[in-house]
């Protein structure tokens, strides 16, 4: 069977039964004697044969599953019958008479006995070495050295496999990424350890006429760069450590107009200071103020704010309001130059030992935190022949930025490589720091730290208790946030959101910085759902959310006096939870208008776990403009596509779900008319069940097995950085049986962190 065949049947059983599943764990007694015989009565008539339904046979299957003599394939077949059965698409709901319903209660339970292997069967799921990808190296050198990447240029674009950008077996290192990552490693190796002369305060001074101007809106003159219609003057500069600075800016104005001259001090895209200059061109004023800065590269600006013009009336002058910047003058660092915390936990293993001594273990206490296990002597060696072979003159300083760099372009720096187990062994067990390690970059997605490591090392990793105790540490940890940031965002599909800007001819106001708070909404409302120990379910149907001042407003409703995000409780008339997030009906909407079919296909992969097949080639796109639309409704459009049979298979369930959300706008806002009609928020299922807005698709997902195992699929995906396959699905099976009826995020994250694929090495 083809897997797009798969996705659809499954995907169609979610739908068929009004996105309703048996809650088959609540039946976990019932004795298992009828499973075969539930299908010879129910289901072969249409399943066997030289043509069976769907191209699905169950015939040869059931023969061996009465002979107790079921195989690897059986199973396979015999999993994707039950899931069928138990969400109510075997047999199919339109066919009369129905099995009762405690003999199909006691089918599934029968069949998944056959199903779901024991836990020592189950076929550990592994593949390749995982790349770092951007957030997990700019993150790992975060927490090693407190150094940021980002404005050290950008690292290799990562590509997305089964909905996440941490799947090994799309994460490659092309040669020119490669070489990027070595300039990369050398800079961040000169933050790390500079030079002691390098560390000492600089008085920079930049003339105004040296200044670049930008955009043509301005001129060099003899006293500076004269800025007009809200020119800038630029200019870079190279700081040597981070540290406070006094920047002060020598500016004049041509006054004219109501108001004063206004004038912008910035560091890149950061505004430092405002300021209003009253002073002339004649007699030039001085601003000073001390900021933070960042070692490195540097553009500061000056900015001319409030251009103002006026003709002149009979034969008076024009009066013409500009901006004079005479200089810059940058001087610091004013703060004492402190060792980096990485640093002053170096030197408190190294003691005061001296020359090869200290060379040592400076090597080995730097090889067991950058490529995260203990030190071996080859690995000694190599960064002694590294440090020996530039033959110079080098600092103890010196030897550690050679060493920091050739770490940091290191295969195991960069790459999680586990060994494969023999080939006498189908899987093996994780050493303690591989699994260290799995951990850290699962909860924090970065590195272990010093408690970590040392849970690694002493022991303290080795039973479920032990386990359970680290892992309810690291997730009380504020980096546990990148489970939201990282998983959450493009579990929901909202990762890429501040870059889909919706038409601004129809969403005006509508700006990078309010998609940013829309994603912002999402995150910090997954991050309560975990830290807060609330059962998994909240995410669809939560009494509260997070806004921030611009999204308030966005929404309409009260704005909240504190700046950022504020927890705030729902509106009532939009009601709770992810299906109600600005986010996320942004990312499923086109630029113009809502999409009723990339709605209920978010549904359908997101929250329930069964992705339907892409559309044919060539099929035919509704037009964006109600112009375009032949004065027919996307309501009536979409069931002229229906009738199709080809595509009715898919979109009669796509397209129910999806007008449960049509009271929402491309952007998320109530609205109570479509083109003019007024919104029609209905969807039939092919059973007949009919779902009326978001409270009838919360209400039919709420207590839905279907859901919990979406998100338990969608986490173990993220976490063990493999695409889900065969295999996976019995591990699935396998922790959904055991988790409660209403888990915590924890409880999964738990359930995960114990499953043979997460805490063994596959062979690959």
């Amino acid at each position: 069977m083809s897997v797009a065949l798969c996705n659809l049947q499954a995907f169609t059983v979610l739908c068929a039964a009004g996105l309703c599943c048996i809650n088959v764990a609540a039946h976990a007694d019932t004795p298992p004697e009828n499973g075969a015989a539930f299908i010879d009565t129910w289901c072969i008539d249409c399943h066997s044969g030289a043509k069976p339904k769907g191209k699905f046979s169950l015939e040869d299957a059931v023969d061996r599953l009465k002979k107790e003599l079921t195989t690897e394939a059986d199973r396979s077949i015999l999993r994707k019958a039950v899931r069928r059965i138990a969400d109510g698409e075997m047999p199919p709901p339109a066919s009369d008479p129905q099995p009762p319903g405690a003999e199909r209660t006691a089918a599934i339970h029968a069949l998944r006995s056959k199903v779901i292997l024991d836990r020592k069967q189950i076929i550990v799921t592994s593949g390749p070495p995982r790349r770092l990808n951007r957030a997990e190296y700019a993150n790992t050198i975060r927490d090693l050295f407190a150094i940021d990447v980002a404005p050290l240029g950008a690292l290799p674009p990562d590509d997305v496999g089964a909905g996440f950008d941490n799947i090994g077996s799309v994460l490659s290192l092309a040669p020119i990424s490669f070489e990027r990552l070595v300039e990369i490693a050398e800079a961040i190796a000169a933050q790390a350890a500079p030079e002691a002369s390098s560390t000492a305060p600089v008085k920079i001074v930049i003339d105004g006429k040296s200044m670049e101007i930008t955009k043509e809106q301005g001129v060099k003159q003899k006293n500076g760069a004269l800025l007009w219609s809200n020119g800038e003057a630029r200019t870079k500069v190279d700081l040597p450590r981070t540290g406070r600075y006094a920047i002060t800016s020598r500016i004049a104005g041509q006054q004219a107009g109501p108001d004063p001259v206004r004038m912008s001090l910035l560091a890149g895209k950061n505004q430092l200071a405002e300021f209003t200059v009253e002073e002339i061109f004649s007699a030039p004023g001085s601003r000073r103020i001390e900021v933070p800065l960042r070692a490195g590269a540097q553009t500061i600006s000056v900015t001319f704010n409030n251009d103002f013009f006026q003709k002149g009336e009979q034969g008076k002058p024009n009066l013409d309001r500009n901006a004079l910047v005479c200089g810059v003058t940058i001087e610091g660092p004013l703060d004492a130059y402190e060792l980096p915390a990485w640093r002053q936990s170096l030197d408190t293993v190294v003691g005061t030992q001296t020359g090869n001594a200290r060379r040592n273990t400076s090597a080995d206490w730097l090889i067991q935190r950058i490529l995260r296990r203990p030190a071996t002597a080859a690995d000694r060696n190599m960064l002694h022949r590294v440090t020996d072979s530039l033959d110079l003159p080098y600092s103890y300083e010196g030897q550690l930025r050679t060493m920091i760099t050739a770490l940091l372009v290191h295969p195991e720096f960069l790459f999680r490589i586990e060994a494969q187990p023999t080939a006498e062994i189908r899987a093996r067990e994780l050493t303690p720091q591989e699994l260290a390690v799995r951990l850290s970059y699962f909860i924090w997605a970065s590195c272990p730290d010093e408690s970590l490591a040392h849970d690694a090392t002493n022991g303290n990793l080795d039973t479920t208790q032990d386990r359970q105790s680290v892992v309810n540490r690291m997730l009380a940890d504020p980096k546990s946030s990148s489970l939201a940031e990282r998983f959450a965002t493009q579990w929901l599909a909202i990762d890429g959101l501040d870059q889909k800007m919706p038409d601004p001819t129809q969403f005006p106001g509508i700006d990078a910085q309010l998609l940013r708070s829309m994603r912002q909404e999402s995150v910090f409302f997954f991050n309560s759902v975990l830290r807060e120990g609330r059962p998994a379910q909240t995410i669809l149907d939560a009494d509260y959310t997070f806004v921030d001042a611009r999204l308030a407003k966005h929404y309409g409703m009260p704005i909240p006096t504190t700046v950022g995000m504020n927890r705030v409780p729902v509106d009532p008339t939009r009601g709770g939870g992810v299906l109600a997030h600005a986010s996320v009906l942004t990312a499923t909407s086109n630029p113009t208008r809502t999409s009723p079919v990339k709605r209920g296909k978010w549904v359908l992969d997101s929250i329930l776990g069964a992705p339907p097949p892409p559309p044919p080639p060539g099929t035919p796109q509704i037009p964006d403009r109600a112009a375009d639309r032949g004065g027919k409704s996307m309501r009536e459009l979409l069931e002229i596509h229906r009738a199709d049979a080809n595509c009715a298979s898919c979109h009669t369930r796509m397209d129910a779900i999806g007008f449960a959300f049509e009271a929402y706008d491309p952007v998320g806002r109530l609205r109570e008319k479509v083109d003019g009609r007024p919104v029609e928020t209905q969807g039939t299922l092919p059973s007949g069940f009919v779902i009326t807005g978001l409270d009838g698709i919360r209400t039919n997902l709420r207590d839905n097995p279907a859901f919990i195992r979406s998100l338990v699929q969608h986490l173990m995906t993220y976490a063990i950085g493999c695409a889900p396959n065969e295999n996976t699905e019995d591990e699935i099976d396998f922790l959904c049986e055991n988790l409660s009826a209403r888990p915590t995020l924890a409880d999964i994250v738990h359930a995960i962190t114990e499953s043979p694929s997460f805490r063994m090495r596959g062979a690959q």
